[in-house]
């Protein structure tokens, strides 16, 4: 992603964009990963809660949209989708207002070539790697 196209409102409708191996890295990090297992790491009881992507206007569901796939979740309702239209990977985290109204709140987002030569590594040097059982 060109750093000169990015505004404040391009990163608070997709979130931060990772352009580095580093940046990546130090991203995912950060996060405590769950195994794909766990019921913690389920998202299909956000039926018909949606997140923007990059690839269009319209907001992916969660659920049943066989154009976005869940590649990981992590610790406090985050989940990293992967949009097999863009080739792009988009975190972001569920968040509730007035504890009954939940929204998709954008963290990240990497461009697939960056993300899919590097996850592998990055990942068996995470530091919960061996619980998430990938």
């Amino acid at each position: 992603m060109d750093e000169n196209t990015i505004s404040p409102e391009i990163i608070e409708k997709y979130g931060r964009p990772i352009n580095t191996k580093s940046e990546l890295s130090s991203a995912l990090n950060e996060e405590i990963l769950l195994d794909p297992r766990s019921p913690k790491a389920d998202q299909t009881h956000y039926q018909s809660l949606g997140f923007q992507c990059v690839c269009t206007a319209e907001m992916h569901p969660m659920n049943g949209d066989y154009r976005v796939k869940l590649v990981l979740s992590a610790k406090g309702e985050r989940f990293l989708y992967n949009c097999i239209g863009s080739g792009t990977y988009i975190f972001f985290q569920v968040k509730a207002k007035w504890l009954v109204n939940h929204y998709c709140s954008p963290i990240w987002v990497v461009q697939g070539d960056l993300f899919d030569k590097n996850i592998s590594e990055i990942l068996k040097k995470h530091r919960n790697y061996n619980d998430i059982n990938i």
